[in-house]
């Protein structure tokens, strides 16, 4: 069978060849050259130079030498890569292949909103790979009629979702009052995000009072799940490509994974079986409710895998933070000799103290403290610990003090 031509094109040549443009080709040479100097280079110093290591010489000449292969391949694929469009079938021409899909196969085509957008043609075979065209391309008007001549998946999506809300009978007596329903709980989702957005930066910039600031992270997504289920399937908890329904993601996830990384910073944990029998309870109510308001999701592994991943870091973010704010007792005081300090960089600066093993860590400990409390510690110094017993029974302990040489008895 022939394939259907485009309709609008007869009077055009074929076919039409599209490079890239002036300015993604120069981007992507500069990128791909700069990716096989420096993998040359690094390969050279690796195979010639002096390695504190010598045993990784191999693993840093490999690595060096893929760098560098990636490269000079980026950099050919660059003058290879061409689109070719013709009345009945579109060619995507790479350095190693050729992908061709004809016109009666295309099921339509949808643009994904990434930097530079991508044109992506889906076939009515669900078994082959859909063919995609960047932006980057020299694409002209004649491209764009011959794209607009299929269907558009993103405005299919789009009505779909629309009219699976417009036939939702629990949402309204009739249409009208169903897009009312959606246009508020849309005002609902934007109002719970908004303060979620509020509550992460608070949470993480500047914690101050920092129960309160812990609290709104405790308690907006449970106020998620709670919007959830009353909008009786409507607000969701994530939302995809050309969805009209409102969603909750940011509430459900950010302010566990922002919990998480407080309690790692702020506190200094001994860990048990029963945290992770604690954190495992939190997280199982979490996702167990979480799965529970939002039917959507069910059958989908991916998304069930992410709310379940989301539940584990609020779970054990909210079982540390619980348990050491409110805990109000003076603690058991422990010694620990200073056997070194060392501060490290990165995303940000960190100074730790190496200690001896003391009260129940038999083994050497490291404790990250300020950097005023950091510079006049010297080598040989006694730091005074108070280990406490939190009312969930989690284990935590700081720094009370410190003292100049080793003089255990003072920390009792």
């Amino acid at each position: 069978m022939l394939s259907k031509p485009h309709p609008l094109d007869d009077h055009l040549q074929y076919p039409r060849v599209y490079r890239m443009t002036g300015g993604w080709s120069i981007f992507l040479a500069l990128s791909a050259a700069a990716m096989f100097v420096g993998g040359m280079i690094g390969t050279w110093f690796a195979a010639t130079g002096a390695l504190k290591n010598p045993d990784s010489r191999i693993w840093l000449v490999g690595l060096g030498v893929a760098i560098a292969v990636f490269g000079l391949f980026c950099l050919l694929s660059l003058f290879q890569s061409r689109v070719r469009l013709f009345q009945d079938r579109i060619e995507v021409e790479e350095l190693t292949s050729v992908r061709i899909m004809k016109r009666d196969e295309i099921r339509g085509w949808r643009l994904l909103p990434t930097s530079p957008p991508v044109y992506v043609f889906e076939p009515t075979d669900s078994a082959r790979r859909s063919v995609k065209v960047a932006k980057m391309f020299r694409l002209d008007v004649e491209f764009t009629d011959w794209v607009y001549s299929l269907p558009n998946l993103d405005v299919v999506d789009a009505q779909a979702s629309k009219a699976e809300i417009l036939s939702d009978t629990n949402l309204g007596a009739t249409p009208g009052d169903r897009m009312e329903t959606l246009a508020r709980s849309k005002r609902i989702a934007r109002v719970v995000n908004f303060a979620t957005y509020a509550a992460i930066t608070w949470g993480w910039f500047y914690p101050r009072p920092y129960e309160l600031a812990i609290a709104a992270l405790v308690v907006l997504p449970w106020i998620a799940v709670w919007v959830m289920k009353r909008s009786c399937g409507l607000i969701r908890s994530d939302q995809f490509r050309n969805d009209k329904h409102p969603d909750v993601a940011i509430p459900l996830i950010m302010p566990g994974m922002i919990l998480t990384l407080r309690s790692v910073t702020d506190y200094n944990v001994i860990h048990s079986p029963w945290v992770a029998v604690l954190t495992m309870c939190i997280a199982g109510a979490f996702f167990l409710s979480t799965f529970g308001a939002d039917s959507s999701i069910r059958g989908k592994v991916g998304s069930i895998i992410g709310l379940a991943v989301w539940s584990l870091a609020f779970g054990y973010g909210a079982t540390v933070e619980t348990n050491v704010l409110l805990d109000h007792s003076r603690g058991t005081g422990y010694p620990a000799i200073v056997e070194g300090k060392h501060v490290s960089t990165g995303k940000r600066t960190t100074y730790v103290l190496q200690l001896s093993a003391w009260g129940p860590l038999t083994k050497p400990d490291e404790l990250e403290v300020s950097r005023a409390t950091y510079e006049p510690i010297e080598r040989g110094d006694t730091v005074c610990l108070s280990l406490r017993r939190g009312p969930l029974g989690v284990e935590w302990y700081s720094m009370r003090a410190w003292q100049r040489g080793g003089q255990p008895a003072a920390c009792r």
